[in-house]
C-alpha cells in the first residue's frame, strides 16, 4: 500500500499545556478530584456530587491560547455520568477523566498528539452507557452524545491558538540518501534541537510515526547542513519515504531534548511556524520492486 503524503502535524490539528487549579464549586455541593483511568484522557477535573443531577447538560468551550498539548473546558453540565470528549475533523483528539452527572469547571484535557497548528476544536458530552468507567472511542455513536430539551446535540467549538515565532525556519528538501540524511538549514531564536519522523511501516492500517534522529543541542542562531545517520523505514519493496523534521524549543531551558507527539505534556515543543517540514527520501542504490 502507498501512502499518501502527509504530515506528523496533520495527524492532529491546533492546542496546548494550559493545566490549571480547577474552580471552587458551588456552596452547599461536595467537590472531590477525579483522577484519571487507563483509557482516559490525563484530566483532574472537579466532580460535583448533587443529590438532582441536572435536568439540561451544558458547555462552555471558549477560545484560548494553548502551547499544543491540552485544552481547557470552561465549564460541562451531564445529566448522566460520563466524558467531555475534544473533536477535530470528525476525530477524537482528546477525552477528560470519568465525570459523574453534575457541574464541572475548569476541565483541562490532555490531547492524544500535540498539535501543530492553530485551529477549530468541538467539545461534546459523551454519555458512559455501559458504566464502567472507561471511554472506548469503538463504541461510541452520536447516540450516546448528550442533548438537551429540544433533543440537539450539546457541544460547544472553540478557536485554540499557539504561540508564533515567526524567525524559525527550517529547510528540509527531497534527497538521495546515501551516507547521511541532511537538514538544509535551521534558524532557531531560542535554544533547541532538530528531531526527525517517519512513518511507521508494515501495518497500513497504523497511521503512526517513529522518531528516527535528534541532533544535538542549538544555541539560538542559524546552522546549515545538519546531518543524521543514513537510516530510515520504508515499506516492503519501496525504497522512498515521507520523512519529516520538526524545529524543537527547549522551553524549559535544560538543553535536554523531552519531546515526543504521542505525550504531548512533555516539556519541550515545536517552534510554529515552521512547524513539521517534510521531504520525500530514496535510498541511494535501491531499486523498488
Amino acid at each position: 500500500m502507498t501512502r499518501s503524503r502527509r504530515s506528523v502535524l496533520g495527524l492532529v490539528t491546533s492546542v496546548g499545556l494550559l493545566g490549571g487549579v480547577p474552580s471552587r464549586v458551588a456552596e452547599g455541593q461536595v467537590a472531590q478530584t477525579v483522577e484519571s483511568e487507563p483509557g482516559d484522557g490525563d484530566t483532574d477535573a472537579v466532580e460535583e456530587n448533587d443529590l438532582s443531577p441536572p435536568s439540561s447538560p451544558a458547555l462552555d468551550f471558549r477560545d484560548q491560547e494553548s502551547a499544543g498539548g491540552s485544552v481547557t473546558v470552561a465549564s460541562a453540565t451531564l445529566t448522566d455520568a460520563g466524558f467531555v470528549v475534544i473533536v477535530h475533523d470528525d476525530e477524537i483528539i482528546g477525552v477528560s477523566a470519568y465525570l459523574s452527572a453534575g457541574h464541572f469547571e475548569d476541565i483541562t484535557i490532555d490531547l492524544d498528539r500535540p498539535l501543530f497548528e492553530s485551529g477549530t476544536l468541538t467539545a461534546t458530552i459523551q454519555t458512559d452507557t455501559n458504566g464502567n468507567r472507561t471511554f472506548d472511542a469503538t463504541t461510541v455513536k452520536l447516540s450516546c452524545s448528550q442533548r438537551d430539551e429540544e433533543s440537539a446535540v450539546v457541544s460547544d467549538t472553540a478557536t485554540v491558538s499557539l504561540p508564533q515565532f515567526q524567525d524559525a525556519e527550517l529547510v528540509f528538501r527531497d534527497q538521495v540518501v546515501d551516507e547521511a540524511i541532511v537538514v538544509e538549514s535551521a534558524t532557531l531564536p531560542e535554544g533547541g534541537f532538530i528531531a526527525l519522523f517517519a512513518p511507521q511501516v508494515g501495518d497500513p492500517d497504523i497511521d503512526d510515526y517513529v522518531e528516527i534522529g535528534v541532533s544535538d543541542y542549538f544555541e539560538p542562531g542559524h546552522y546549515e547542513d545538519i546531518t543524521f545517520g543514513s537510516g530510515f523505514p520504508t515499506e516492503s519493496g519501496e525504497c522512498s519515504a515521507e520523512v519529516n523534521a520538526l524545529l524543537i524549543r527547549d522551553r524549559d531551558d535544560n538543553r535536554d531534548y523531552e519531546f515526543s507527539y504521542h505525550f504531548p505534556g512533555t516539556p519541550d515543543y515545536p517552534f510554529i511556524p515552521p512547524g513539521d517540514v517534510s521531504a520525500t527520501l530514496t535510498k541511494a542504490d535501491c531499486q523498488s520492486e
